[in-house]
């Protein structure tokens, strides 16, 4: 048989190994974070550089905060939750930009002047961290609107149970009333009946009406910002739309990056958290709120300040606090309402 030319062999592909990617899944979660640089683009919940017990205990403070009851409710707070934890990456992401080109610039020439990659830098991030930021306000409103929603819905019910009370009672106006029963005299109570009475139990606790808003506090430009969300007039109108009016208001503070030298009274006893930022819980009622907003426009700062009186217990119906301060404040308010 004759030897076969070149071009007339048939073809065999060579016997290359290709790699198929990791096989584990320990593998297969590495590889996904190749391409992942600073993560703000990224839907991923959380990064190698994120703790998750910082992401629990966050989403923990906005279901504590609002306590939804409904699928709706639950939604959109972990939404916002979500929101505000992209926000948080954003805004470090950034501040490690900035701190960047600025240790760049350090030098035995004193400060150079900013490159067009390092603006476009800067820029990329201020962009991220805006976009960040649309989104959870875009959120919190959403929660506010639902709120806003349910409140119209519960005075709507409760007008109609008043109208139909109104008629219930001109109906038995009409009807003669039967000769009084005198009851039986109950013997008395005994020390353990007189003790325990269930009057702790979660259904006999009063759902108090409360107003809260969200204060951000951050460092631009080496110039302190103070956001209200939802600033004091929208507040306020809400509160006008509630009925019973609200008796308290939550302020729940938010420092990123430390905590200014203008909030340094918030945490006057552990100065170790100037530093570090963090969060913290200002419990008022209604009249020491509008004192306060009338203290804070005075002085023209825009900047919230303390209340003056002190922060009140967190209420049974939110799940108490035992420490020493909010007992004594709890002491105060139940001989008030003894009185």
């Amino acid at each position: 048989m004759p030897e076969l030319d070149d071009e007339d062999r048939p073809y065999r592909p060579p016997s290359y190994t290709f790699s198929t990617g990791p096989k584990t899944p320990e593998g297969k979660a590495n590889s996904s974070q190749n391409a992942t640089k600073h993560g703000c683009c990224s839907n991923k919940l959380i990064l190698p550089d994120e703790d998750e017990q910082e992401w629990n205990d966050l989403k923990q403070s906005w279901l504590d905060d609002f306590d939804p009851h409904t699928h709706v409710a639950r939604t959109l707070v972990y939404e916002a939750a979500v929101a505000q934890w992209f926000l948080l990456r954003a805004r470090r992401r950034y501040n490690e930009a900035e701190w960047s080109i600025y240790s760049e610039q350090s030098g035995p020439e004193g400060k150079k002047e900013w490159t067009d990659s390092q603006h476009q830098k800067l820029e990329r991030f201020t962009r991220y961290r805006t976009t960040a930021e649309r989104a959870f306000t875009r959120a919190l409103n959403n929660l506010e609107r639902l709120r806003k929603n349910r409140l119209q819905e519960a005075d709507r019910s409760l007008r109609h149970q008043q109208r139909a009370a109104e008629i219930e009672a001109r109906r038995l106006q009409e009807i003669p009333k039967p000769a009084k029963q005198t009851r039986p005299e109950q013997p008395p109570k005994t020390p353990a009946q007189q003790t325990f009475q269930g009057q702790n139990h979660p259904k006999k606790q009063r759902k108090i009406p409360l107003l809260e808003q969200w204060v951000q506090i951050t460092v631009e430009d080496g110039r302190t910002v103070t956001r209200l969300f939802p600033p004091n007039e929208k507040l306020i109108e809400q509160g006008q739309t509630m009925d019973p009016p609200p008796e308290l208001v939550y302020r729940r503070l938010e420092f990123i990056g430390g905590i200014p030298p203008e909030y340094h009274w918030s945490s006057s006893s552990h100065p170790e958290r100037f530093q570090t930022g963090g969060a913290g819980i200002q419990r008022m009622t209604a009249d020491t709120w509008l004192e306060v907003i009338e203290r804070e426009k005075a002085s023209g700062t825009g900047h919230i300040g303390p209340t003056g009186v002190g922060n009140l217990p967190r209420p049974k119906e939110r799940g108490g606090c035992d420490c020493e301060i909010c007992t004594h404040n709890r002491e105060i308010l139940e001989s008030r309402d003894e009185a």
